[in-house]
Formats: structure tokens, C-alpha cells, sequence
């Protein structure tokens, strides 16, 4: 099947979940899902379980797993990469994407400083498009929209 069909974004919180809808081009997918997790714990057994209701090799859905590497030490943020592969099957199953965020998704792609209200939508999102451009050219969303993209 060539036909693309589902595209799932599992992140840890709600706001990461508004980030991403709003700087992602998720056009191609029939349905597109932004799934908040709760937590590092929880995101590997979001996609484990979505990857196994799939038929398997099903190439037309995706998955992301987007995430927080609480820390800026190399050997941390390796072990949790390394570990989101393992338990996710990321590295036989190439529906599974697997993204971190240095140290935390705030100062990844606001290093000059998050909105004053994190968790006021309508602030956040005007933010976000004020600065779309800019943001999409970071390297980390152009790799998530580069696995979104690639068919």
C-alpha cells in the first residue's frame, strides 16, 4: 500500500503536543494524532501498543516519538535515545521515529526565551507563528519533517 494513511505524534506533555501540531507539515495524512504520553515512561508503550494494532509493515502509517532528554550530558541523552529505539522497535520497524530534545523542548526551539505564560494556547500558538519560519529551520523539526515526509 502507497496510500498514506495515519501519522502518530507522541509526545510527553500537552503543550509539546500544541508546539508540534502548530510547526509540522502533516498535510499528507488522512488523520493525523497528537498523542500527550504523560511522561518518558509512558511514551514507549504509547507507540509499542499503536505500532501493534498495525498490520505489520504497514508502510503508509507513522509514528513519532518526541521527547524530552532532561539532561545536556552526551552519554545521558545517548542512553535515552538508544533506550526509546529499543522499547519502541524503532530499529527494525521504520514507521517508528525516534526525536529528542536538548535538554527540553522549551530551550530547544526557544533558546531566547518561551512565552511568559507556557500554558496559555492562544499566546503560545501567536508566538509559535510569529516565529514559524525561524523554528521550522531548526535542525530537530526538520528531521521530524523530514521522517514525516519520506515515503
Amino acid at each position: 500500500m502507497n496510500e498514506i494513511k495515519s501519522l502518530y505524534i507522541i509526545v510527553e506533555g500537552q503543550t509539546d503536543a500544541r508546539i508540534l501540531h502548530t510547526l509540522l507539515n502533516c498535510t499528507r495524512y488522512k488523520k493525523v494524532y497528537h498523542i500527550p504520553a504523560g511522561g518518558f515512561a509512558n511514551l514507549s508503550s504509547m507507540a509499542t501498543t499503536i505500532r501493534l494494532m498495525q498490520a505489520p509493515k504497514e508502510a503508509a502509517n507513522k509514528i513519532v516519538v518526541a521527547f524530552d532528554a532532561d539532561s545536556e550530558k552526551k552519554n545521558v541523552i545517548n542512553d535515552r535515545i538508544a533506550t526509546m529505539r529499543y522499547l519502541t522497535g524503532a530499529d527494525y520497524d521504520n514507521r517508528i521515529g525516534v526525536f529528542c530534545f536538548v535538554p527540553t523542548i522549551d530551550v530547544a526551539l526557544f533558546p531566547k526565551g518561551f512565552p511568559k505564560n507556557k500554558g496559555d494556547v492562544v499566546e503560545l500558538t501567536e508566538y509559535i507563528i510569529k516565529h514559524l519560519e525561524e523554528l521550522r529551520e531548526m535542525d530537530i523539526i526538520k528531521a521530524i519533517q523530514a521522517f514525516i515526509d519520506e515515503i
